[in-house]
């Protein structure tokens, strides 16, 4: 019992020097020279450590150890949970300025696909509902069926929302927004099949309700409630079903890799810009709850949603990115 106990004090006495040494490289070194090994161990020798000092305080611990494991704790609580240095901002400036829109551009191939497939079902249900705005009701949701009618969207655009649910209103488009992004991009594990599912529901809706709306003529009202963010929010949908269809192909082709390999491989781009597109569900979320219900007029808000296209598409793929590396764009993709 006493050697099992000595054992016990020797392994905790190595995690508190352990601790102790890197927390004096990353403060004398910076974080930024710790492998991610070593950031992973900090961080779990910091919660041991925590549970250490918790059982001494409630035991019956000399002093000096508990006044040592309190100033080691503080430490690393400081190292682990500190602001941001200027690197660690300048990498997240890199990420969104360089990483993101290169990562976005390699994924071309699965991006065309996206798009085909969410303006292609668009369309076909623009076509139906606009020949019979009847068909439309089979593509949106029953509390936008009231808007398939002769004047319907005036409803929605002759009610301005009280300033005081803007923000609100604002946060719950985001969470909405972001969660059909994330399952159209978690959808793609399974093959791609739930990716699809999002991409056409969505499709579809849109498609219906903007050929009913042209059946009765209501086109400027309308398209002052979804344009000013929906031409953010519609490619945001299509880059996530992209991402999805990235890990899909992964799954479905995985070449000479096992399927959970090549899986493997996909997932940090797919990833890396799925991360950057939660970006673009934010800035249409904060458009649609603070621009869309202002009162303003409908050119003005179809402007706010052109303009918001022109510099998404600019910062994406035009001038206001980066140069593509060496033979990017080039590459078929690989699974």
């Amino acid at each position: 019992m006493t050697t099992q106990f000595c054992s016990r004090v020797d392994r905790r006495q190595q995690d508190w020097h352990r601790l102790a040494g890197l927390l004096d490289r990353a403060e004398s070194e910076g974080l930024a020279k710790l492998t991610a090994g070593e950031l992973a161990e900090l961080s779990r020798l910091h919660r041991r450590v925590s549970s250490h000092l918790a059982q001494a305080k409630g035991g019956s611990t000399d002093a000096e150890v508990i006044e040592y494991l309190n100033g080691l704790v503080v430490r690393s609580h400081n190292t682990v949970y500190r602001v941001p240095s200027r690197a660690q901002w300048r990498r997240v400036g890199e990420f969104f300025t360089d990483t993101y829109p290169r990562k976005l551009r390699r994924l071309w191939p699965f991006v065309l696909i996206s798009a085909i497939v969410f303006f292609g079902s668009s369309i076909f249900a623009f076509v139906l509902s606009y020949s019979d705005p009847a068909l439309g009701k089979l593509f949106i949701p029953p509390q936008f069926a009231g808007a398939l009618r002769p004047g319907g969207t005036s409803d929605y655009e002759e009610s301005p929302l009280p300033a005081g649910t803007m923000a609100p209103l604002s946060a719950f488009i985001m969470q909405n927004n972001i969660k059909v992004g994330f399952m159209a991009f978690a959808g793609g594990a399974l093959g791609g099949t739930v990716t699809l599912y999002a991409l056409l529901q969505n499709g579809l809706m849109v498609g219906g309700l903007s050929g009913a709306m042209h059946h009765y003529g209501d086109v400027l009202p309308y398209y002052s409630l979804i344009i000013p963010h929906g031409v953010v929010e519609l490619w945001a949908i299509v880059i996530a079903g992209a991402c999805g269809l990235r890990l899909g192909w992964a799954v479905i082709a995985p070449g000479r890799y096992t399927r959970w390999e090549a899986l493997k491989q996909a997932a940090p781009d797919a990833a890396a810009v799925m991360l950057g597109t939660v970006v673009l569900f934010v800035v249409a979320g904060l458009i649609e709850g603070f621009v869309t219900p202002a009162p303003i007029g409908p050119y003005a808000k179809i402007g706010v949603g052109i303009v918001s296209g022109v510099l998404m598409v600019a910062y994406q793929y035009g001038p206001l990115a980066r140069g593509p590396e060496p033979g990017e764009g080039s590459e078929p993709p690989t699974g």
